[in-house]
């Protein structure tokens, strides 16, 4: 039994250098180079398309294209679908979403669910309100919006530890991505329209973060794939850019280079950057920035 016992302890030791060695393996080999503007803006088309079309139509088994599967392939192939075959899509989308609810909320602390919302105001299916519990994206993206205020505050106090910056960098990463993933998912959910926050005392990205949901929201209330839609959705992701670059420069500009490698840059392993897009291939990829923009 002593054996046993003594083998065991090897094996869990050997394993535990092995995972620490991968991770240190991982860390070190990363690129952690700031990303170009061009960069940044083809990966938040890609999320954009992960997160609005690409995994939801996964969920639940394709729940999503079982029960619509002329306008899933209408929605990959950008064909503009009607109001009504607007208002179907968004339906059948929202149920998946509420029925992935549990999963989803593993991944993301600040989804927020809220029940029975504006029940008195029209919606954009045609009915009012935002009957039963589900994840309000508007709410949600706020949240996140919040903590990225608190973390970037972090980042930039250097009396803080290294591990305070480091942890407060890494989740920065992760509420920014989560934060395109609620905006992405808005368009094709069922809702009432755009309403300001209670609060007016609101930093950059907070501020940042309303000027975004207003195009969303204005997206959320036409069309699919039409061009009203694609124009809001345009403006959205254009204003999202911005404060993704802003946030990489506050990261860049107060870690060491060691604390950089230790946070890697959006989109990395530390904060679930590799699952997000999916493989994703956006429907339309917004043009690349002329050169006088990348300054």
């Amino acid at each position: 039994m002593k054996n046993r016992a003594r083998i065991a302890l090897w094996i869990v030791a050997a394993l535990a250098v092995v995972f620490v060695g991968v991770v240190l393996t991982t860390l070190m080999a990363q690129d952690i180079a700031p990303l170009t503007a061009d960069t940044i803006r083809k990966k938040v088309d890609e999320i954009n398309q992960a997160a609005a079309v690409t995994v939801p139509e996964e969920f639940e088994s394709g729940k999503l294209c079982r029960d619509h599967m002329d306008l899933c392939k209408s929605v990959d192939a950008d064909r503009p679908l009607s109001e009504k075959e607007s208002s179907d899509y968004r339906i059948t989308f929202q149920e998946v979403i509420c029925l992935k609810q549990p999963t989803l909320r593993r991944f993301d602390r600040n989804l927020t669910v809220l029940s029975n919302v504006d029940m008195s105001r029209p919606n954009n299916v045609g009915g009012l309100g935002i009957a039963g519990s589900h994840d309000h994206h508007d709410e949600s993206m706020r949240s996140n919006l919040r903590d990225i205020e608190g973390e970037i505050s972090t980042v930039k106090d250097h009396s803080r530890s290294v591990y305070s910056r480091v942890k407060a960098a890494v989740f920065v990463y992760k509420d920014l991505s989560d934060v395109l993933t609620h905006l992405a998912t808005i368009p094709h959910t069922k809702s009432t329209a755009y309403e300001p926050p209670s609060k007016n005392d609101l930093g950059d990205y907070q501020r940042a973060g309303e000027a975004m949901l207003i195009d969303f929201k204005a997206a959320q209330f036409a069309p699919i794939n039409g061009p009203e839609y694609w124009a809001a959705l345009s403006r959205g992701l254009d204003k999202f850019d911005l404060p993704a670059l802003s946030v990489q420069q506050a990261v860049n500009d107060n870690l060491s280079p060691l604390e950089r490698r230790l946070t890697g840059r959006w989109g990395s392993v530390q904060s679930l950057g590799p699952w997000l897009t999916n493989g994703s291939k956006p429907r339309r990829y917004r043009p690349m920035l002329a050169k006088s923009e990348h300054r």
